[in-house]
């Protein structure tokens, strides 16, 4: 599952073959102001999403066929950067174009802690995997929050010549971050050192979104310059480059590292397995205005019910206010959630054997093309070289001509030479 903003939200499942349409949101706010940032906060209930000239929204996911506005968040005038913590529905973070920045207790409505005023407008913000540091990029700079219980402070880790377009945490190593320019270079820092780990030089525009891999092999990153590029984590060499026929302007991958689901500026989304992304295996016109922002919902939460986990800060809808229906989370309906889990590991290697053997195939047509290839080569050799047993000079000349070999043309004639 994930969604998908323009001028309204839409949330969307992944069919075999198709995106199947799940819900459509319209903000009750002007219909001409687009969307331009969503979060989903960690157990897919609920989403903050921000539109322009407008409050930040939070929406109840909870029931995916009725999805409802809970909460309009008027604690800071000018957002334009959210995001939910990465563990909790309770705190969000805000960011304004004044360069105001706020931590926001969503259950009591209210501002849990000021976190200053920085030096230009506010462009993305984003939690570290233990929700202990805040990233939060400007038009100058990069500043990290520290909120532990032992420090409680900002560090500014540098003033930049370039704007900074993006910041993205790596979502399990908390120490590393993802950061973008609008010239389209990507630096790949460790904030706990403040050491520059690599540098990623392959796109010529603003980079619409970054992102890792859990298995800490792979960094993708989008771009306005129409491109998707695939890099080793380790050595940050790119391995894959693709372009497109329409700019990135949003991207995100699935929590199994398998699916990269584009936005582009011309509506539509395309979605690429990132074992094999020559090719969209599925692409659909879902807006009628550029694709803002596709975000992947969290972790699923029949997983955690079958692990038993519940959430610490858990967010009922009565901390909202009052609602008029009783939403049901979409997981809780099905008859057997262990099963389906089942069935989806099933597929899972279903298609990971699929891929395996599509590539076994590849490799063995191109060895089959190279071993005929090969025996061409040594026969047409062979033929050239036939005709000395024949003892025509006229036609030995024109075999030497036919190799091109200034060596054995030299060694022909010294031996015609000899014999005369």
């Amino acid at each position: 599952m994930f969604a998908s903003a323009g001028f309204l939200v839409k949330l969307h499942a992944l069919a075999d073959q198709h995106l199947e349409p799940v819900a459509v949101y319209k903000p009750k706010t002007p219909a001409a102001s687009k969307i331009t940032d969503l979060t989903w906060c960690h157990d897919n209930t609920y989403i903050a999403l921000l539109q322009d000239d407008t409050f930040p929204q939070i929406i109840s996911t909870k029931d995916r066929t009725n999805i409802e506005l809970v909460h309009t968040i008027q604690a800071l005038q000018k957002v334009s950067a959210i995001r939910f913590k990465q563990n909790t529905k309770r705190t969000m973070c805000l960011g304004n174009v004044e360069g105001e920045a706020i931590l926001y207790d969503t259950k009591n409505r209210s501002i849990l802690k000021k976190l200053g005023e920085l030096d230009s407008s506010i462009r993305t913000v984003d939690f570290n995997s233990i929700d202990e540091q805040l990233a939060i990029s400007t038009d100058k700079s990069l500043n990290i929050f520290t909120d532990r219980d032992s420090e409680n402070n900002f560090v500014k880790i540098s003033n930049y010549s370039q704007k900074c377009s993006y910041v993205k945490f790596h979502p399990n190593l908390p120490n590393i971050l993802g950061l973008a320019f609008d010239n389209g270079t990507v630096t790949l820092k460790d904030i706990e050192t403040g050491e520059n780990m690599i540098s990623l030089e392959k796109h010529s525009a603003p980079i619409t979104g970054i992102h890792f891999t859990t298995n800490q092999k792979t960094i993708i990153t989008t771009g306005l310059d129409k491109k998707i590029c695939i890099y080793d984590y380790v050595s940050g060499e790119c391995v894959f480059c693709m372009n497109i026929h329409q700019s990135v302007t949003s991207s995100d991958i699935s929590l199994d590292d398998i699916c990269i689901a584009a936005g582009l500026d011309d509506g539509c989304i395309s979605l690429y397995d990132i074992r094999d992304p020559l090719k969209p295996f599925m692409y659909t016109n879902a807006h009628n205005c550029p694709v803002n922002k596709v975000s992947f919902e969290k972790s699923p939460v029949f997983i955690e019910h079958l692990r038993e986990k519940h959430s610490e800060t858990t967010l009922m809808d009565s901390d909202f206010g009052d609602q008029s229906y009783a939403g049901q989370d979409l997981y809780e309906v099905e008859n057997d959630p262990e099963e389906k889990f089942k069935q989806d590991i099933m597929k899972l290697i279903k298609t990971n054997m699929d891929n395996l053997e599509a590539q076994l195939n590849e490799h063995c047509t191109k060895f089959q093309n190279f071993i005929m290839s090969e025996f061409d080569s040594i026969q047409s050799a062979m033929n050239r070289w036939d005709v000395f047993n024949m003892g025509d000079s006229t036609e030995i000349v024109q075999a030497l001509n036919s190799v091109g070999s200034k060596s054995v043309k030299t060694a022909f004639s010294k031996k015609s030479n000899g014999n005369s």
